[in-house]
C-alpha cells in the first residue's frame, strides 16, 4: 500500500493525473458540475462541459496540468452560475460565455481531445439556440489528416491519408453539413454523422446522392471508446530506406562515371543513346564507357524532416462540394524541366507521377490531389539518379508500385512500398551479357500487375519481345518467355521485324496478357511501321502469333507509319482496347491522327475502321464529331495516346492534338474522351467514342512537330483511380514555336 500511495503520490506530483492511480480531478470536478442544474425555463445548452467521466478520463491524456487546471476553473465558473430564467436568460448567456473565455488558453491537443478543437465559447455551444455544435474541423492547419472530398454528376468521393501513423483509430467520423443555397446560415445544417469502418479504410463513397447537391465535410478518426484519435509520433523514423551513397548527381562523380543508385560507377555503353543525357559513348576504351561532356549533373532533392514533434489531432479541415458535371483542375509540378511522363492513381487523394527530370527518373508522389506538386521540396523522389524513359505499375493487391526504366544498355526496375515516397535500397537490373562488340542491349520496357503481388515486366532483347516475371522483392519469377520473336529483315510485308515500344495490359484473375508493339516490314517500295499485338491466357499455351492492330476486314495493315501504342483491359467485359498514332495524307497533307482498336475475344483478333478515327467525320465530311471546333479546311494533328479504365468498366482515351497553324505556333492541348463498347457509331457498329474530346487544361503543350512531319513520341499520360476520377500528365511546352519542354502540368477531373 506504501509504493502504490508513493507511485501516485508521484504520478500528481509530475501532473500524471489521468493515470490509473484514481480519478482525475477535472473529471470529477466535471462529474459534480452538471449544467442542466442551472438551465430553468431557458433554451441553452445544459451538457456536462467534459462529457461523460468515462470519455473524460480518455481525453484528459491529451491535457497537461496547466491545462487540466484551466478546465477546473471553468467549471468552478459554471457552477457558480444562477438558475436561468426565460427573462434574464440574455444577462446568464453573458455570464456562460464569460466562463468559456477562461477557456483560451488551453492548448490545441487538450482543446482538439476534448472539444473537437473548438471551445463551446468559440462556437456558442448552440446553433440557433440548439444544442447541436458537434464536432468541429480544424482550421489552423495543425490536424495530422490530409482529407479530400470530389463529386460528378451525383455521387461524392472522399480518400484521405494520416499525416502521422495512426494506431488506434477503430472508426472514422465523416461529418456532414447540407450547404444548399437555401441551408447557408452558420455554414449549413448540420446533417447525421456517418461512420466508416473499419480504422484502416482511406476511401469511401456517397452514389446517387443526386444533381446539384451542396455539401460541407471534414473527418475525425476515433477510437475504439469515441475519443479523438492522435497521430504516433516517431521523431527517429526515416524518411528513405535507399541506404549509403556516394552521390546524388554526375557532378560528384568523375567525368567517365555516372552517379548509378548513388555510387560512382562505369556505364558501357553501345551507342551514346544508351548513355545519359550530357554523356558521350567513348569508343576510344574498350569496352566502350560514356563520357560526360556538360555540367548537367541532374537534381538534388532535399526533402524535409516529415516527423512532427508532437502528436497532432486525425482531424481534417472542411471541404466544400457539390454534385455536377466534372470539370479539370490543374497545377504544376515542381519547376524543373521535364519529359516524358507516367501517372498512377491510389484513390481520389494519392496520385504519383514520374518523369525525367535532370537526366534521371524523378518522382512525385501526392496526398492532397497535386496541391503540393507546385514545390519539389515537398513532392520530389530520386527514383534513381540515371535512367530514362520511366514506366509504372501498381499492384494494387499488394499494395507496391513498381518503375521500369532504361539504364545504359539495360533496363532497371524497382519498387516503393509507400506509395513512391520512397524506393529502397534494392533494384533488379537486366543487362545483356557482354559479347565482345558491347552491341547487344535490352531496352524499351513497360509493366502491369500480376498475380501474387507481381508485375509482367515486357522488354525488346535484341529484336524478342520478352516477358518476365518480377515479384515485389525483385526477384526474377520462372525463366523470361518469349512473346515475339523477330523476323528476317528481307521477308515480305506480312514478316515482322526490329520491335520496339511495346506496351503491356494484363487481368490477373483471367490471365488474360495482351502485348502490343511497333514492327518494321518490307513493302517493296519501302519499309514500313506498323503496330501488332500478341495475346495470351490460361487457354493458349503461350502467345499467339503477333497481328495488326489496324485490321479491317480483308485490309492487313497499311502503308502509312503507326506507332506509339497504349492497350488497356475493361475488367468488366474483359474485352481489350488499343490506341496508337497514324500518319494519313488528305488534300490538304500528311497529318497524324490517334484511331482505337478493338479486340474481338472470340476470334482473338484486332478490328479497327475509319469511325475509330478521333478525327472521324459526317457523311458529307464536315462535321467533327470528337473536336467541333475542328473544320473541313483545318488540318489537325492527333498523337501521344494513353488509355485508362475504371473498375466499373468506364473507359477514357486522352491525346495531344492540335490544329496546325501557319503563321503562328500551333497550340498543342491534352484531350479527354470515353469510350463504350456497347455505344453504337453513327458511321458503323458498335464499340464507339463518347463525344466531345473535352480539352483537360489551357496550358499548352510542347509541340514536337515543329519544323517536321511525323508520327511524335508520346509525351503524356492518363490514369484512373479506383474511384471516378481521371488523372493526365503533359509537359508545357515554351519558346517561340512551343517545342521546348518545359515542366510538367498535372490535371484531375473532377
Amino acid at each position: 500500500m506504501r509504493f502504490a500511495f508513493q507511485v501516485c503520490t508521484f504520478a500528481a506530483a509530475v501532473g500524471l493525473l489521468g493515470s490509473a492511480c484514481g480519478g482525475n480531478p477535472a473529471c470529477d470536478k466535471n462529474e459534480a458540475v452538471d449544467p442542466s442544474t442551472k438551465v430553468g425555463d431557458c433554451l441553452v445548452s445544459g451538457d456536462r462541459l467534459l462529457g461523460p467521466k468515462a470519455t473524460c478520463n480518455t481525453q484528459i491524456g491529451q491535457c497537461s496540468k496547466t491545462d487540466q487546471n484551466q478546465l477546473v476553473a471553468t467549471l468552478e465558473c459554471l457552477n457558480a452560475l444562477p438558475m436561468c430564467a426565460p427573462a434574464t436568460q440574455l444577462a446568464w448567456q453573458t455570464q456562460q460565455a464569460g466562463c468559456y473565455g477562461s477557456l483560451a488558453p488551453v492548448s490545441l491537443a487538450c482543446k482538439t481531445a476534448v472539444f473537437g478543437s473548438v471551445i463551446p465559447g468559440e462556437d456558442a455551444g448552440v446553433d440557433a439556440s440548439v444544442p447541436d455544435a458537434g464536432r468541429q474541423p480544424i482550421t489552423d492547419g495543425g490536424g495530422a489528416l490530409s482529407f479530400v472530398a470530389v463529386a460528378d454528376d451525383t455521387t461524392f468521393a472522399f480518400a484521405w491519408v494520416p499525416l502521422q501513423p495512426a494506431t488506434d483509430v477503430a472508426t472514422w467520423e465523416l461529418n456532414v453539413f447540407d450547404t444548399n443555397p437555401s441551408h447557408l446560415e452558420d455554414g449549413g445544417v448540420r446533417l447525421p454523422e456517418l461512420y466508416i469502418n473499419p480504422g484502416n479504410a482511406r476511401v469511401y463513397a456517397i452514389e446517387d446522392a443526386g444533381p446539384s447537391v451542396y455539401r460541407r465535410f471534414y473527418l475525425a478518426g476515433l477510437t475504439a471508446l469515441g475519443a479523438q484519435a492522435f497521430g504516433d509520433v516517431d521523431a527517429g523514423a526515416a524518411l528513405n530506406d535507399g541506404g549509403a551513397s556516394m552521390c546524388q548527381s554526375a557532378l560528384e562523380c568523375a567525368v567517365d562515371r555516372v552517379c548509378d543508385l548513388g555510387q560512382c560507377v562505369e556505364q558501357t555503353c553501345a551507342t551514346s543513346a544508351t548513355c545519359p543525357p550530357g554523356y558521350l559513348c567513348n569508343a576510344n576504351v574498350t569496352p566502350h564507357s560514356c563520357l560526360r561532356q556538360t555540367s548537367d549533373g541532374g537534381i538534388i532533392v532535399v526533402r524535409p524532416d516529415a516527423g512532427a514533434s508532437l502528436s497532432a489531432a486525425l482531424l481534417s479541415s472542411s471541404v466544400s462540394v457539390r454534385t455536377a458535371p466534372a470539370t479539370f483542375h490543374q497545377v504544376p509540378i515542381g519547376g524543373f524541366v521535364a519529359k516524358r511522363p507516367a501517372v498512377v492513381a491510389f484513390d481520389s487523394a494519392r496520385q504519383f507521377v514520374a518523369m525525367e527530370q535532370g537526366g534521371q527518373p524523378v518522382g512525385h508522389f501526392t496526398v492532397n490531389r497535386g496541391q503540393d506538386f507546385e514545390l519539389d521540396t515537398t513532392s520530389a523522389t530520386i527514383i534513381d539518379t540515371v535512367g530514362s524513359r520511366v514506366r509504372l505499375a501498381w499492384n494494387d493487391d499488394h499494395k507496391t508500385l513498381y518503375a521500369c526504366y532504361s539504364v545504359g544498355r539495360g533496363v532497371r526496375v524497382r519498387r516503393s512500398f509507400d506509395y513512391g515516397r520512397t524506393w529502397g535500397a534494392s533494384a533488379l537490373t537486366l543487362e545483356p551479357a557482354d559479347d565482345g562488340g558491347f552491341t547487344s542491349s535490352i531496352q524499351d520496357c513497360d509493366l502491369a500487375a500480376w498475380k501474387d503481388g507481381s508485375v509482367l515486366l515486357v522488354t525488346v532483347d535484341d529484336g524478342t519481345v520478352m516477358v518476365r516475371t518480377v515479384a515485389d522483392n525483385l526477384a526474377l519469377v520462372g525463366a523470361p518467355e518469349v512473346a515475339f520473336l523477330s523476323a528476317d529483315t528481307d521477308g515480305g510485308q506480312n514478316a515482322f521485324y526490329q520491335p520496339q515500344r511495346p506496351a503491356i495490359a494484363t487481368l490477373p484473375s483471367d490471365s488474360m496478357v495482351h502485348i502490343g508493339f511497333t514492327v518494321s516490314r518490307n513493302l517493296g517500295a519501302g519499309v514500313d511501321q506498323d503496330v501488332v499485338a500478341v495475346y495470351r491466357d490460361g487457354t493458349t499455351g503461350g502467345f499467339t502469333p503477333a497481328k495488326f492492330l489496324n485490321a479491317a476486314g480483308a485490309q492487313m495493315g497499311n502503308g502509312f507509319t503507326q506507332d506509339y501504342v497504349a492497350i488497356a483491359i475493361d475488367p468488366r467485359t474483359k474485352r481489350g482496347i488499343a490506341a496508337y498514332s497514324s500518319q494519313e495524307n488528305a488534300s490538304l497533307g500528311t497529318y497524324t491522327t490517334v484511331y482505337a482498336s478493338i479486340w474481338a475475344p472470340a476470334s482473338r483478333s484486332w478490328t479497327t475502321g475509319s469511325d475509330l478515327t478521333v478525327f472521324v467525320t459526317d457523311s458529307s465530311n464536315t462535321t467533327s464529331y470528337l473536336f467541333p471546333a475542328k473544320r473541313q479546311a483545318d488540318l489537325w494533328d492527333a498523337f501521344s495516346a494513353s488509355l485508362a479504365v475504371m473498375r466499373d468498366g468506364r473507359i477514357w482515351l486522352s491525346m495531344l492534338a492540335a490544329k496546325r497553324e501557319q503563321n503562328t505556333p500551333t497550340e498543342v492541348h491534352q484531350y479527354l474522351v470515353g469510350f463504350d463498347f456497347e455505344k453504337v457509331s453513327p458511321v458503323a457498329g458498335k464499340g464507339w467514342f463518347l463525344p466531345p474530346a473535352l480539352q483537360m487544361s489551357a496550358t499548352v503543350a510542347v509541340d514536337p512537330r515543329a519544323g517536321g512531319n511525323y508520327a511524335p513520341a508520346t509525351n503524356s499520360a492518363l490514369a484512373a483511380d479506383g474511384q471516378i476520377s481521371v488523372y493526365g500528365v503533359f509537359v508545357e511546352g515554351v519558346g517561340a514555336a512551343n517545342a521546348d519542354d518545359n515542366r510538367g502540368i498535372f490535371v484531375s477531373r473532377p
